[in-house]
């Protein structure tokens, strides 16, 4: 396998990244499985992952082939 082989395989694969700043919070999704049918309870699972108790919005960006 090449170096740029490698390197497509790492950006394919990588993980759902969240962010979060004061009462809003972000999920950058590079799962494709999600783009359609995003259920809910992803979106809390994180939430409750990253330590907050509530949320007033979520912003969910997900890849686009």
């Amino acid at each position: 396998i090449e170096n740029n082989q490698i390197t497509n395989m790492d950006q394919k694969y990588k993980p759902i990244y969240a962010e979060a700043s004061g009462n809003t919070f972000l999920i950058f999704d590079y799962l494709d499985k999600y783009e359609h049918d995003f259920d809910e309870n992803i979106i809390r699972q994180h939430h409750k992952s990253y330590g907050f108790e509530k949320i007033d919005s979520c912003l969910v960006l997900t890849k686009v082939n």
